[in-house]
């Protein structure tokens, strides 16, 4: 019935785990789905794109970029290496 990037479907995530947005990020590689989605509602976006030289691109983001505020990483460890720094 809902589908991101529906604000309804973030909301209702928070909803049912007793979280307030700006205490969530949400990782995902969508940039409209789910970047822009979850921003939509105020929690923080993770824009995961992974970097694989063996596997062609599938183009799922058409060049686009999101326009909201988000981290970008290429990889896991770059966002275990930010989290760590918020300790």
């Amino acid at each position: 019935m809902f589908r991101k990037p529906s604000p309804i479907l973030f909301e209702l995530a928070l909803r049912k785990a007793e979280l307030e947005a700006e205490d969530v990020w949400f990782c995902g590689d969508n940039v409209k789905a789910d970047i822009e989605g979850s921003a939509v509602v105020g929690i923080f976006p993770v824009w995961y794109e992974a970097i694989i030289a063996e596997i062609p691109r599938s183009g799922q983001n058409g060049g686009a970029t999101p326009s909201c505020e988000h981290l970008h990483i290429h990889d896991w460890r770059e966002l275990i290496a930010v989290l760590d720094g918020l300790i």
